[in-house]
C-alpha cells in the first residue's frame, strides 16, 4: 500500500505531494484539469510500463521545467520505488529502495491494476488489444509475466529477421529453442491466470475464456517440458514469411473473451 506520493514536473504537477495515512481507499476530488488523473497516470509509470495512457516521456514531462521528472512512492513497508527521466535523457530510469533497477523489476514491489474508460472497448476491438489488456492483468498478480512476453515478442522479430537473411539452422534452431522455452512459460502463466479469474467469477456465473494454441494444450493437461519440444519442432517446420512476416501461431496469437 502506499504510504507517500511525490511527483515532480510531471504534467501539470511542479511538485505535489500526498499522504494516504494509511487509508485503503482513497478519492481523488477537483475541478477539471486540477492534475487528478495525472496523479493516477504518475502511479500507473510505477508498473514499468507507459502507464495507463501509454503515454512517452516527452508527453508526460511539465512543459518547460529544466529539472528531470520523478514519481517516487513510499510503501507501508518500507519499501522506496521510483522512476525518473528528463528532456535530455528521455529513457526511463528506475530505483527500488535507492538502488537502479530495470523497469521490468517494478512490478515485484508494486503490483497494479488499472481500468479506465479506454478499456471499455477492449471487447470489441482487436485480438491484439484484448491480450495486451490480458497480460497487464497477469503481470499485477504473476511475477516477470511483463518482461516474459516483452521478451517472446522480441525473439518473434529476431526470427523473423533471420528468416528474411535466409540464416541457416545454425542460427534458427537454438533461437526457435529460445522461442519455445519463453513461449511455453507465457502461455503457462497465461492458462493459471485464467483459472484463477474464473474461481473468482464463479459466483457471478460469468466466464473468462482464452484461445491459444499452446495455451489450450496447457489448459487440457500438456506437460509443458513436452510441449516446449513440440513447439520448437513447430518452429522448425513452419518457416515461411507472407509479406516479410511469420505466420506462425503462438501465444502472440491468443485471445481473450468474457462471457456474461
Amino acid at each position: 500500500m502506499i504510504q507517500t506520493l511525490t511527483i515532480t514536473h510531471f504534467r501539470n504537477h511542479s511538485a505535489s505531494r500526498i499522504r494516504t495515512g494509511g487509508c485503503a481507499n482513497i478519492i481523488i476530488t477537483g475541478p477539471n484539469g486540477g492534475g487528478k488523473t495525472s496523479i493516477l497516470e504518475a502511479i500507473s509509470i510505477l508498473s514499468g510500463n507507459g502507464g495507463l495512457r501509454g503515454a512517452t516521456p516527452a508527453e508526460m514531462a511539465r512543459d518547460g521545467a529544466a529539472a528531470a521528472t520523478g514519481v517516487n512512492v513510499e510503501m507501508a513497508d518500507g519499501a522506496e520505488i521510483a522512476v525518473s527521466f528528463s528532456a535530455g535523457e528521455p529513457k526511463k530510469k528506475a530505483k527500488i529502495n535507492n538502488d537502479a533497477a530495470p523497469l521490468s523489476k517494478l512490478g515485484q514491489v508494486m503490483r497494479m491494476v488499472w481500468v479506465t474508460p479506454r478499456e471499455d472497448r477492449v471487447f470489441i476491438d482487436a485480438a491484439s488489444d484484448r491480450r495486451a489488456f490480458f497480460d497487464r492483468l497477469a503481470s499485477g498478480f504473476i511475477s516477470n509475466h511483463a518482461g516474459h512476453v516483452f521478451r517472446l515478442s522480441k525473439l518473434l522479430s529476431e526470427r523473423a529477421f533471420a528468416l528474411k537473411s535466409g540464416a541457416s539452422d545454425i542460427w534458427l534452431l537454438p533461437l526457435e529453442r529460445q522461442i519455445s522455452e519463453i513461449a511455453t512459460r507465457v502461455a503457462h502463466d497465461r492458462a493459471h491466470f485464467i483459472r484463477g479469474i474464473n474461481r473468482f467469477l464463479a459466483d457471478v456465473n460469468t466466464a473468462a475464456t482464452l484461445t491459444g494454441m499452446l495455451e489450450e494444450k496447457i489448459a487440457g493437461g500438456a506437460d509443458v517440458p513436452d510441449l516446449t519440444v513440440e513447439y520448437a519442432d513447430y518452429l522448425s517446420k513452419n518457416r515461411v514469411l507472407v509479406a516479410d512476416k511469420s505466420s506462425i501461431d503462438g501465444p502472440h496469437r491468443a485471445d481473450f473473451g468474457l462471457f456474461v
